[in-house]
């Protein structure tokens, strides 16, 4: 999100500076690559130190509106703004603020010191309500992608193979093991099924024995970290996600983006990005039922090119990046407003 507001604000109104409270990461190098100055405000200090650097940091800079992401650097941001007029609005990516009731209490008090609790999703939302955020705070914004980095000319009448993707860090959340049985299971009716799985992390090595013990290795493979994602996209012929926990998936917005059809889980905001007329919702961890979705996707093998079309005329129409920008700008522009 962080590079989408560098490509596409309105830089006739709005200078933005951006600040990590620790190692700003792969992001902060590209942000610096776009010419943009990342300031690492609270690297090896405590929590004391780094809200007094924050602080001194928004001072320093005449910062106007504080635009903090998720439950840490909301707390921060509160804290390092007390006493002051700026305004602070925070986007709620996930669905959680907090693993105990202290923290949810925490969560509950600071965000009544916000100017607005931007939510990517509806289901996000509801998940603040329950946290005992106050509705008059919230807001649904859905997240974008650049669409300008989606294929120019896709070719709908060209044959697809049978062949599924996912792109997804491989951790726990994701339920990458509910992916491969349901590969399992479909490709009996099946059998010229394949699975490229694009991503890296902590569950490789064991995804990679269950796919060997499943008898999954002449199916499956395994491509790890990729640059060249958008290709890959172009040479599969559906998109799969299996995850029990989801904010906003940009993954499955730039698969529909790419044209592909799409089977997901039902959770979090993936309701809101797929309907029936492109995709597959089933429940988490039901491999089963995704392996029939599987089924009577492929079924319709002719019909992807026009499922295809539709997901991705959804995208470029509710989930583009320039618009998301262009929604955040607003808000920024009634806090002011509201404050002055």
């Amino acid at each position: 999100m962080m590079l989408d507001f560098a490509r596409f604000h309105d830089q006739s109104q709005w200078d933005l500076q951006f600040a990590a409270l620790e190692d700003g990461g792969h992001y902060a190098d590209m942000l610096q690559e776009m010419g943009f100055q990342v300031t690492i405000i609270g690297q090896g200090k405590s929590r004391r130190q780094r809200i007094a650097s924050l602080r001194q940091f928004l001072i320093d800079q005449q910062v106007q509106i504080l635009h903090s992401h998720n439950t840490l650097s909301l707390l921060d941001g509160v804290a390092a703004l007390r006493g002051t007029q700026t305004v602070h609005v925070n986007t709620r990516h996930g669905q959680i603020a907090g693993t105990n009731w202290r923290a949810r209490l925490l969560y509950r008090l600071a965000s009544s010191r916000l100017d607005r609790i931007l939510c990517i999703s509806e289901d996000t939302r509801r998940c603040a309500l329950k946290d005992g955020v106050a509705e008059s705070r919230l807001q649904t914004l859905h997240n974008g992608i650049d669409t300008g980095l989606l294929p120019e000319q896709i070719d709908w009448t060209a044959p697809r193979p049978l062949q599924a993707i996912t792109v997804a860090r491989l951790e726990s959340i994701k339920d990458i093991p509910t992916m491969l049985e349901a590969i399992k299971l479909a490709s009996n009716d099946i059998p010229d099924l394949r699975l490229q799985i694009v991503g890296d992390g902590s569950e490789m090595a064991r995804l990679q024995d269950i796919t060997r013990q499943s008898g999954l290795l002449d199916r499956v493979q395994f491509l790890g970290k990729r640059s060249d994602v958008p290709d890959l996209l172009q040479q599969a012929g559906f998109y799969l996600a299996s995850s029990v926990s989801e904010g906003m998936s940009l993954a499955v917005l730039e698969a529909m983006g790419a044209g592909l059809p799409v089977i997901t889980t039902d959770v979090g905001g993936n309701p809101e990005i797929v309907d029936s007329s492109y995709g597959y919702l089933v429940p988490a961890g039901n491999p089963r039922a995704m392996a029939d979705a599987i089924r009577t996707l492929c079924k319709c093998q002719n019909e992807w090119g026009s499922l295809g079309q539709m997901a991705r005329k959804r995208v470029l129409e509710h989930f583009n990046a320039a618009r998301m920008l262009r929604d955040y700008e607003q808000v920024y522009d009634e806090c002011l407003k509201a404050k002055s």
